[in-house]
């Protein structure tokens, strides 16, 4: 398409669609399609850009994102008056301020206070005793509100993208059964308030780097082996990283010190380079490779946010001194809150700082070892598991409660424990078939890149009203659940379009290597109806009753849910015995979270629980991931370090301007997290500062953080200067 060619028109989409539009992109749009570069072949497209950008226009919505709301009293449900002002944080400035509203992919629904029904599980057979007991099967009829992706398994690459093309029988779309069991068995945990069916052991909550190795109780150690899992002790001095570098360089170590970390660490590359200086007092040379004359070896552990006189590494002198075996709890620990990092896992001959349990009394055998860390500003952070255990301890998975008991969902749907528990395995009583969508429509969409959860912003994961003051004692939020959106069509959140990925030049990734971050994937059209049966045996009226209010809510199915796939919901359902006599005909469900009215009394308790999951699928404007820009770096690492980190005397506020003035001598931003959920007013639950542009250069605030972000880097217009292939040309040397 001639849209797709031209950069002007895809930057005028892209302010479109984010909420970014003001008179002067409008007016300079204009410009372009009045000049003489502008083609024709352009002009239907572009006007039908430009009426949309002048409705967004006229509607007041164009250059301020989504409607602000008022600030909230008070981040809890049903709070009055005025939010707490943090002591320590009076006057920093509400993100709010500088940068446009939008919504998370995801919310959380909080775990119950209380502990769920528990009892033995429940034989297939049951009905064969309790004669009352209910056996047959349901047949859904539902429709999906957004497009909806199951794709097969198999991978159909090419060298320039990989498609996937949809899970097909014919011309019918299938959802597999064993998606749809996941997703009722998930959702019905939330509507009963059950336990959690699975928890990563490994699976740790950290905020940032917030730990701080005393230099009086260092332990740099190699290690030696990962199976068993090995270090051996050496002899460990401190080098001053300006020495460091002056040795390397020979120049001004502040200036150059990325240009040594890009040669000398191993996070730069996968090859494991090394770093051996001769001396770690007053080093005078340097070698990639150890001998007699460079015994030290250096460990540098990542790249500083800025260098002083007094910043350190630490050189390792390896010695013949016997290995120590160290648990591999303390590695899989160390890769639990790592997952997000630079450094994901260990490896033979890394070099690692290890924290002593005692300072006073240092490391001699296994015991003594706290904690292995990459760099001695490492994390402390909190399992999760662990946190789970002391605080919400009916929240864990059945088979780690011990007492020989599950709940109503794992009673339903049949469990196999993952350890040795008082209980065996035992068969489901809940069983849907394939959800088949028949002669569906369906279409090619370039798939925006799904990132991993990223549980190392505690901010996101636990539950505190001061962000700034987010710890490893706050609660978690409960559970996970995903959004939709009202915006479809070429605003779509599943659109690459609308969520690129982009190169450290700033520019859309899509234009020089797209088969490596993302792909297409052949997704149903919306609006197409599905059937579904599931088959039950032997439930109790309750235990029916909760399956269909579980069906009344909506669903979601297939993948691609944090870009708001999958939405369905169920317009009929009916229900015959074994016998095929009808349990009840056709019920239409007239509003969500609900039952058939001889069901109302059965599931009472579990009304409030759905209806709050019904609300946060009620769809939303501007769903996104979150993304910044720092320095032509454009992504969601650059939003999570700028605005969800706690902002105590935070440096990349300049100390002059308009809204510094705001700030207030202290120049402080308030961090954000993941707002609680309302369900009074579903929408409120906004974060801000999408796509804004910062950097630490001390400019005005007005100038270094502009709204827009992309639009503010790279120009909507067309360069038409005479040194505009000079100027490009140092932009991506840069």
């Amino acid at each position: 398409m001639a849209d797709a060619e031209h950069p002007t028109i895809k930057n005028f989409r892209s302010a479109i669609v984010n909420r970014q539009i003001d008179a002067r992109k409008v007016r300079d749009f204009e410009s372009w399609m009045n000049g003489k570069k502008f083609k024709e072949e352009y002009r239907p497209v572009a006007e039908e850009l430009l009426a949309k950008a002048k409705a967004l226009l006229a509607s007041g919505s164009g250059n301020a994102g989504l409607p602000r709301p008022a600030q909230p009293a008070s981040n809890k449900f049903g709070g009055k008056g005025r939010a707490p002002v943090p002591n320590n944080n009076r006057t920093a400035l509400p993100a709010s301020e500088i940068g446009y509203g939008f919504h998370n992919p995801y919310t959380f629904i909080p775990f119950p206070l209380t502990a769920p029904e528990r009892h033995a599980p429940t034989p297939l057979t049951i009905d064969e005793v309790e004669k009352e007991r209910l056996t047959g099967v349901l047949n859904i009829k539902l429709r999906n509100l957004s497009p909806l992706c199951s794709v097969q398994s198999d991978e159909k690459r090419s060298q320039e993208q990989r498609d996937k093309a949809a899970l097909k029988i014919g011309n019918d779309v299938i959802v597999p059964a064993s998606s749809v069991r996941g997703s009722l068995r998930s959702l019905m945990a939330i509507i009963s308030g059950s336990a959690l069916d699975y928890v990563d052991e490994n699976l740790w909550l950290c905020q940032g780097r917030d730990l701080q190795l005393d230099k009086e109780s260092l332990y740099l150690a190699e290690v030696v082996s990962t199976k068993p899992f090995a270090v051996r002790f050496g002899e460990a001095h401190l080098v001053k990283t300006r020495e460091l570098l002056r040795v390397c360089n020979g120049r001004d170590y502040k200036q150059d010190f990325a240009k040594v970390l890009k040669k000398f660490t191993q996070q730069a590359k996968d090859d494991h380079t090394e770093l051996w200086i001769d001396s770690p007092d007053m080093p005078r040379s340097w070698k990639m490779k150890s001998d007699a004359a460079h015994p030290w070896r250096v460990k540098v552990s990542g790249k500083k946010v800025d260098v002083t006189d007094n910043d350190s590494e630490g050189a390792f002198r390896p010695d013949e001194t016997e290995e120590i075996e160290l648990p591999e709890s303390l590695k899989n620990d160390f890769e639990g809150r790592n997952r997000t990092g630079v450094k994901k896992t260990l490896q033979r001959g890394d070099l690692v700082w290890l924290e002593p349990v005692d300072p006073r009394k240092g490391i001699k055998e296994s015991r003594h070892v706290k904690s292995i860390q990459w760099a001695r500003w490492g994390r402390r952070g909190v399992n999760f598991l662990e946190k789970l255990k002391a605080v919400i301890p009916h929240m864990l998975p059945d088979y780690l409660q011990n007492d020989g008991k599950v709940d109503i969902v794992s009673d339903l749907f049949g469990s196999i424990p993952l350890k040795e528990t008082a209980y065996n395995a035992f068969a489901a009583r809940i069983r849907p078939e394939n959800l088949v969508f028949k002669n569906a429509q369906t279409f090619w969409n370039l798939m925006p890149v799904s990132g991993a959860p990223h549980s190392g912003c505690m901010a996101f994961y636990v539950t505190n009203d001061d962000y700034d003051q987010i710890s490893i004692s706050d609660l978690p939020r409960g559970y996970k659940v995903y959004r939709t959106t009202t915006d479809h069509g070429n605003d779509a959140p599943w659109r690459y379009e609308v969520q690129p990925v982009y190169s450290n030049n700033g520019k859309d990734i899509i234009e020089y290597n797209v088969a490596k971050m993302t792909c297409r994937k052949e997704l149903l059209k919306e609006n197409q109806e599905g059937s579904l049966r599931i088959a039950f045996r032997g439930l109790s009226r309750k235990e029916l009753a909760l399956l269909l209010l579980t069906l009344s809510c909506d669903l979601r199915f297939g993948g691609g849910k944090p870009f708001g796939l999958g939405h369905c919901v169920v317009s009929e359902i009916s229900a015959v015995n074994e016998f095929g006599e009808a349990i009840f005909h056709a019920w239409k469900p007239t509003k969500r979270a609900s039952v058939p009215e001889d069901f109302q009394n059965e599931v009472a308790r579990f009304l409030s629980r759905a209806d709050l999951y019904c609300k946060t699928q009620i769809p939303v404007e501007m769903l996104r991931y979150p993304r910044a820009y720092k320095k032509n770096k454009h992504g969601g690492m650059n939003w999570f370090g700028f605005f969800a980190a706690p902002q105590q005397g935070n440096q990349d506020l300049p100390q002059h301007g308009l809204i510094a003035r705001k700030v207030g001598r202290d120049g402080q931003l308030k961090a954000q997290g993941l707002p609680v959920f309302d369900p009074q007013n579903p929408a409120s639950d906004l974060l801000f500062g999408y796509d804004v542009e910062y950097d630490n250069t001390g400019r005005s605030l007005d100038e270094c953080i502009i709204p827009g972000g992309k639009d503010g880097m790279y120009k909507s217009y067309e360069n038409t200067s005479q040194n505009r292939e000079s100027r490009q040309a140092e932009r991506n040397r840069r």
